[in-house]
């Protein structure tokens, strides 16, 4: 491989390496704060529920009461059949306790109704719990590996950012200034490998003698379409050799 092409290929490797640990390095906090997110969703689910619970508990003794008071009334009217003189009266009070019996199943049926929303309230909670303790040691577990992937990702950044320059120091200046303006237009990309006579940055076929040049791999070439630097995948599986 020319020289100037395998320092070219050999600086963009490294650019590569180089923004790939920059953007998990960015990633890093942004991957925190969705966790922390996660459990504060969890936690303002749970005291959802538990607002829900306590007052579902006030309706079932709101309720419980008027079953009470309403047993009481039924006591009543059923004590009343014995002190009435007539047989309307006796019919009016048949009637009342009826309908008395039937509010007293309407209220037993709701109070019924409110002890079972208790209970899956109080599974839900307890689930909730289990979920949140399992998720906060996930977020502290995944704090602490930030740190030290954070103190690694720096290292490796300082250490690619020297060999950078090295091999920076040993490229033409106009070329390297190509470079750098190919990497602005293509997302960071200055380099392509061609495959069966295609540039893998944007996929157009090259023309055949310019194929056959970075088969040949003596001279420095660039895509017409995308002007990435392009080299042939054998030179890229020999170029140390």
């Amino acid at each position: 491989m020319n020289e100037t092409l395998f320092l070219i290929v050999s600086l963009g490797e490294v650019d590569t390496r180089i923004d790939t640990a920059r953007k998990e390095l960015e990633n890093l906090p942004l991957q925190i704060s969705k966790k922390f997110n996660e459990l504060k969703t969890l936690q303002e689910e749970l005291e959802n529920i538990k607002t829900r619970l306590e007052e579902t508990k006030r309706q079932r003794i709101r309720k419980e009461r008027n079953l009470e008071e309403t047993q009481s009334l039924l006591n009543k009217y059923q004590k009343q059949l014995f002190e009435v003189k007539t047989n309307e009266e006796y019919t009016a009070i048949l009637k009342e306790i009826d309908n008395t019996r039937n509010d007293i199943s309407v209220l037993e049926d709701e109070v019924i109704m409110l002890l079972e929303e208790i209970d899956n309230y109080e599974e839900s909670i307890k689930k909730l719990e289990g979920s949140i303790e399992s998720k906060r040691r996930d977020v502290n577990a995944f704090r602490d590996f930030s740190k030290q992937r954070e103190n690694e990702l720096k290292k490796t950044i300082d250490e690619l950012t020297i060999e950078r320059e090295r091999l920076a120091g040993r490229i033409d200046k106009m070329i390297l200034s190509r470079y750098e303006r190919t990497r602005e237009h293509n997302q960071g990309r200055a380099t392509a490998i061609v495959v069966d006579g295609v540039c893998q940055n944007c996929f157009v076929n090259l023309p055949p003698q310019l194929v056959n040049r970075v088969i040949l791999g003596e001279t420095v070439e660039r895509c017409p379409n995308c002007a990435c630097y392009l080299y042939h995948k054998d030179d890229e599986e020999h170029k140390d050799e």
